[in-house]
């Protein structure tokens, strides 16, 4: 059947991107705001926006003085300003074993796994990217052939999430159960990768070593991109609803293990919040963003939010900026 959205086994379909689009409709200011925040480049330019209060220097253009501050502070400061740029966008989805994991199903009766909701997440911001004109790119962590692949190349084009979407589903199609590089290492992969300054927005349950991950998102972070954590989960993970013995097989290593789940529940759920806490911790340490999605929601709700948080810390920033100059 003919049809502008690709049908995919895994949910990137016609519904699911109907609710994508809605997005457009529903959180129209939200997206104008984050993409109009994510624009801001971190090069300094002569105009567009306000950005700071320097002290003058020998050579400066007087025509950035900032009169009334220096008749307030007796102290000469010039005003440097924030340019706009096209966003590259460059979304890397994690595609270890550990994704895999589902525990419920999508709405065609099929498992839905972290990777699906990834997926879903990808093509919606290759879709809103679209819609913008600016950039998207995909890159896949935790394959078989190394550290980092890049799936998907940048492009504005308005349809590029159909690639996206297309492009995914091959990669799952092809996936293997072969030992796959830790999420740290696809992560500096994808730093010594990226040369222009971009928008890292990584799709991950985010199961590795902390220290190395945080070595590694410190590294993207060094190289001066703006870094966003989207930690997928799943609810049975969240919540550990289990209540008779169960055996319990590792994703990553495939150990196994026969436990009796109501003497561990308390145990497991205050990991699993340091752990969760940890990342956003390490995320916001670094000058990143951290939203965790949990697979039983809905993917547009989900990213929603994470435009309206970016959009209200832009807002708080550039107020911030602005009152401490003055």
């Amino acid at each position: 059947m003919a049809t502008d959205v690709p049908e995919t086994r895994r949910g990137v379909d016609g519904r699911v991107l109907a609710r994508v689009g809605s997005l457009e409709l529903r959180a129209r200011r939200v997206m104008e705001g984050l993409l109009s925040g994510m624009h801001r480049s971190p090069y300094q330019g002569a105009s567009i926006e306000f950005a700071q209060h320097r002290p003058y220097t020998v050579g400066d253009d007087i025509r950035h003085v900032d009169w009334k501050v220096m008749a307030r502070r007796d102290k000469v400061y010039v005003k440097q300003y924030q340019v706009e740029t096209n966003l590259q966008l460059q979304i890397a989805v994690d595609f270890s074993r550990s994704m895999r994991f589902s525990s419920i199903k999508g709405t065609d009766g099929q498992p839905w796994s972290k990777l699906d909701h990834a997926m879903v997440a990808a093509v919606a911001l290759a879709y809103v990217s679209g819609m913008q004109s600016d950039s998207a790119g995909v890159w896949g962590l935790g394959l078989g052939a190394g550290p980092v692949q890049q799936l998907a190349r940048l492009s504005a084009q308005p349809g590029h999430w159909r690639q996206v979407a297309e492009v995914l589903e091959a990669t799952v199609a092809k996936q293997s159960d072969v030992a796959t590089p830790s999420l740290a290492a696809g992560i500096e992969g994808l730093a010594n990768t990226l040369a222009r300054r971009s928008v890292v927005v990584i799709l991950s349950d985010g199961f590795d070593d902390l220290a190395a991950v945080e070595r590694a998102l410190g590294h993207l972070r060094f190289r001066r991109h703006d870094v966003v954590l989207l930690q997928v989960m799943d609810p049975a993970e969240l919540t550990f609803p289990f209540d008779r013995s169960t055996q319990f097989v590792g994703l990553e290593t495939g150990d196994k293990v026969l436990v009796e789940p109501r003497d561990l529940k308390r145990a497991y759920l205050e990991q699993v919040a340091a752990f969760t806490g940890s990342l956003k911790r390490l995320l916001r340490g670094l000058g990143g963003d951290y939203s965790l999605l949990d697979t039983s929601g809905a993917v547009d709700v989900q990213l929603a939010r994470l435009l309206a948080e970016r959009m209200a810390a832009a807002d708080g920033s550039r107020a911030g900026i602005g009152g401490g100059g003055a």
